[in-house]
């Protein structure tokens, strides 16, 4: 198998040869947890793979269908309300490991978190509130919130399955009452669970690939791999294995595609070698460790994009890496008109 086979299965895994769902909820469990850094070029993650409009995304996270919180890494991800109890439970604590180190120079301690905790439950009882509102909760009650305190105070209450986001951006709401069915399984299974959804949602993929996106530990990663038996399959190409679950081959490689912001495609991978030139690496993924819209052709990037919006509608300005073919200049404006149609269609 060669890398451009590779590339091409994970078109198909990643729905981004031929879309075929047209569920916002299916998208996202799919993944497993899609990266949500970028709200707004989330929801384009999703609508890309779903074909689907703005509106019904945007839906979908009102509903409290899909959810947004940090989980897998210290980030923003998607998750689907059914996913987030066991996901949390299995990952929250290799996040707060990473954390850990900060939180103690920002004098944070599990008694001034607890505390937290519970100001932000009691507030949150009545009705969701926006993060100002909740640090203004905090500032009351003497507690510090400078120094990006409030974030970690956030992000600790995300990972101990008290909140998540709520309906509207940049609110939060009670995990019981946006998830009420959610439910954890034990450690094994959701290992095992996480697993498949990785390698289904990106494979062919390696270990350190999953490692790196999950944020597991590689001994963790192996046990998962092995729990599911037969159900992976694995090549060798190079130096590297991959593995992948059955179904993920026989799709064209699409001429051009706009990817979002922290695209899967991209993010996906602890190892990016052959994604892009090299030469061509600062303009996609920034020494602050920012991921930037790429337009691919034929599974590799080459070059980036940016919307520009103006009364009611989007204009998309290109920065090509290199010259390209008349032919995947022609299915670029289709790509084009393909995001301007996603982004006002309100259902």
């Amino acid at each position: 198998m060669t890398f451009k086979d590779i590339l091409r299965m994970r078109l198909v895994a990643q729905r981004l040869a031929d879309v075929a769902v047209a569920d916002p909820v299916d998208v996202v469990s799919r993944f497993g947890a899609m990266q949500s850094q970028d709200y707004g070029m989330s929801k384009w993650a999703v609508g890309l793979r779903m074909g689907g409009g703005h509106g019904v995304v945007e839906a979908a996270l009102e509903r409290g269908e899909i959810l947004r919180t940090h989980v897998l890494r210290p980030t923003w991800h998607l998750v689907a309300a059914a996913d987030i109890r066991w996901m949390l439970e299995l990952t929250a604590p290799q996040i707060r490991a990473k954390m850990a180190f900060r939180e103690r120079y920002l004098e944070l301690d599990k008694k001034i978190l607890a505390r937290c905790r519970k100001l932000i439950g009691a507030a949150l009882e009545k009705a969701p509130l926006q993060r100002a509102d909740i640090v203004d909760v905090l500032k009351k009650a003497r507690i510090a919130t400078d120094d990006n305190r409030s974030a970690h105070i956030l992000i600790d209450a995300e990972l101990e399955g008290l909140i998540c986001s709520g309906p509207g951006k940049g609110s939060y709401a009670l995990l019981d009452q946006r998830a009420p069915s959610a439910r954890g399984v034990s450690r094994e299974e959701a290992l095992a669970e996480l697993t498949r959804r990785y390698f289904r949602g990106h494979g062919p993929a390696t270990l350190n690939d999953f490692s790196w996106w999950s944020g597991l530990l590689v001994r963790d990663v192996k046990k998962g791999i092995a729990s599911l038996g037969g159900e992976l399959r694995s090549v060798k190409t190079g130096e590297n294995e991959y593995r992948f679950i059955d179904g993920q081959a026989g799709a064209r490689m699409p001429a051009a595609l706009l990817l979002p912001a922290f695209d899967e495609w991209i993010i996906g991978y602890a190892d990016r070698a052959g994604l892009f030139a090299t030469e061509h690496e600062r303009k996609i993924i920034t020494v602050n460790g920012l991921f930037r819209p790429v337009i691919v052709s034929n599974g590799l990037a080459v070059g980036g994009w940016r919307p520009e919006e103006k009364k009611g509608d989007v204009k998309i300005v290109r920065e090509w890496f290199h010259p390209v073919a008349p032919t995947v200049e022609k299915a670029l404006k289709l790509a084009e008109r393909k995001y301007s149609t996603y982004l006002y269609t309100r259902r």
